[in-house]
């Protein structure tokens, strides 16, 4: 009896996995071609100049989400009284974000982008949270049907931002969620109370991993200039693509917490394939890039040095998000404030002292993934230790 237990109990897991793993895979993939097609139309100019608007968003949709994401999937994934309270206060802050966007850029395609990633990340984290993956499945799958559609249309009518408008509506479809937990009858903000450490901590994380995926490019933009910015992104679009299978990995952790030898076997898997995919790209790019991105000069150099990232990306993400689903929110935040002060730094000496731009910039990142990985590495064997004695 025990023996059946534990085989069904390995199918569940299995079955929680692969489709988190197709969800991503088939979102990703065609969110990765729409923005390798995009930025082969408008060149690498226009291209850094759209990611720099995109930049701006994500900042004030990560502040207005005041680090609900990972906080909802924790508490969602333990039935938390708290999550519809997150969830009132998030929308609210982004409403009142929202407004001030519209009256500061005067852009109402960009001020519906915010609006609606704000309810993608909280929809998202309560699929998660609450193992819904059938539903995360369904849901992710029309939202990048939808981007890639509206996006095209709109771009041909009223030219880059209409691509903001279109990624902006796709994320709509995920206000059922939104809706749904917001009609539950226990909205209770007195109860944040008890929390309020794990989720000031999650809002930090999250303000710092801003600054890695967004501060990067509001300096590269006006310092090296958007030709550079343009190159960077589209090499960083590949790496998206190639972080596939740590990100769902990443995901699955989190909302599961310890699952022994599973997540041992899950763990070295996702580090050999991540090995795998970084020498190809650093294999096939010079072949590659020329033939399918001759408007981007920088592509190849940056794109080679970058793929060697993926590996201690792949590290940060397997121990960070077992430091997280065991609420060590804090070490996830040194390890992430490593990797942002270690880059601008770098970025610096290799950018601005030496004018290295391209290859700068790639070492620069490819450095201080390499740092971060390397201190939630330790500090987890660490808290395993201490947890041990």
């Amino acid at each position: 009896m025990r023996c059946w237990e534990r085989i069904r109990k390995s199918v569940v897991e299995l079955r929680g996995l692969a489709l988190i793993g197709i969800a991503d895979v088939i979102s990703n993939l065609i969110s990765g071609l729409f923005w390798i097609y995009l930025a082969s139309l408008i060149g690498d100019e226009s291209y850094g100049k759209l990611s720099y608007s995109l930049a701006l968003c994500g900042i004030a949709s990560t502040i207005s989400l005041i680090g609900a994401s990972n906080t909802i999937t924790v508490y969602a994934s333990k039935n938390n009284e708290i999550v519809s309270s997150l969830y009132l206060i998030s929308l609210i802050i982004g409403v009142v974000v929202t407004m001030l966007v519209f009256f500061i850029v005067d852009s109402y395609e960009i001020s519906v982008y915010v609006l609606s990633s704000i309810i993608f990340g909280l929809a998202v984290a309560e699929i998660l949270g609450r193992r819904l993956y059938k539903e995360y499945l369904i849901l992710a799958i029309i939202q990048k049907i939808l981007m890639v559609c509206l996006s095209i249309v709109l771009y041909y009518s009223i030219g880059i931002n209409g691509v903001i408008l279109g990624l902006g509506v796709s994320f709509l479809p995920y206000s059922i969620i939104a809706i749904r937990v917001l009609r539950r009858p226990k909205i209770q903000l007195t109860s944040l109370r008890r929390h309020v450490g794990f989720i000031i901590n999650n809002f930090i994380i999250s303000l710092s991993g801003l600054l890695n995926s967004s501060m990067d490019k509001m300096i590269i933009g006006p310092l090296f200039g958007f030709v550079v910015l343009g190159n960077y992104q589209l090499a960083l679009q590949f790496l998206v693509i190639f972080q596939t299978m740590p990100i769902v990995v990443y995901k699955y952790i989190l909302s599961h917490g310890n699952l022994g030898d599973f997540n041992r076997k899950l763990k070295k898997i996702t580090v050999l394939i991540s090995i795998g995919i970084a020498i190809t790209g650093i294999t096939l790019s010079p072949t590659l890039v020329p033939v399918f991105f001759s408007k981007f000069s920088h592509l190849i150099n940056l794109l080679q040095i970058l793929s060697v990232s993926l590996i201690p990306i792949s590290v940060s993400y397997i121990y960070g998000s077992h430091l997280l689903a065991n609420e060590k929110s804090k070490v996830v935040l040194i390890g992430t404030i490593l990797f942002f002060i270690s880059y601008v730094i770098l970025l610096y000496i290799l950018g601005v002292v030496l004018k290295q731009y391209t290859i700068g910039i790639a070492i620069s990142y490819v450095v201080s993934t390499i740092i971060q990985s390397l201190f939630l590495f330790i500090a987890n064997k660490r808290i395993k230790y201490d947890i041990s004695n």
